[in-house]
C-alpha cells in the first residue's frame, strides 16, 4: 500500500491527499519527510527554528506566570490581553508583537531583555 498519503505539490502550498478519504491541507507543511521531496530545506531549517523559540519563549512565559501566582486568564486579565491568546502564546503558537512582548513582560515584572535572555 505504501506511504499513507501521495505528495501532490511541494511549494508554499502542499496538498495531501490520503488514500482512504480525501484530506486537503493547505499551508507551510515543515515536518517530516517533504525536505526529500525538493524543499527549499534552509527556509524549513528556519521555520522550525522559530516554531522551537516561540516554544521555549511560551515555556518560560508559562514558568514565570506560574511562579508568579497567576492563573492563565488572571495574568491575561491583569494584562488586557485575551485568555485565548495567552494560551496560544503558552503553546507557542502565537507570533508575538514587540508591544505584545512588551505587555507580557510587564505583567511579570521582567525586562523584554530577560525574558528573552539564552533562548535560541
Amino acid at each position: 500500500m505504501g506511504a499513507p498519503f501521495s505528495i501532490l505539490a511541494c511549494k508554499s502550498r502542499i496538498s495531501l491527499v490520503a488514500h482512504e478519504s480525501i484530506t486537503v491541507i493547505n499551508g507551510p507543511f515543515i515536518n517530516g519527510p517533504l525536505t526529500a521531496w525538493g524543499c527549499r530545506t534552509a527556509e524549513t531549517a528556519k521555520l522550525l527554528e522559530m516554531d522551537e523559540f516561540q516554544i521555549q519563549l511560551g515555556t518560560r512565559i508559562r514558568r514565570l506566570r506560574e511562579k508568579r501566582g497567576f492563573t492563565q486568564e488572571s495574568f491575561a486579565d491583569a494584562c488586557g490581553l485575551h485568555r485565548n491568546f495567552m494560551g496560544s502564546v503558552e503553546r507557542g503558537r502565537q507570533n508575538l508583537t514587540l508591544k505584545s512582548l512588551r505587555i507580557i513582560a510587564n505583567g511579570l515584572g521582567i525586562s523584554m531583555a530577560r525574558l528573552l535572555a539564552g533562548l535560541k
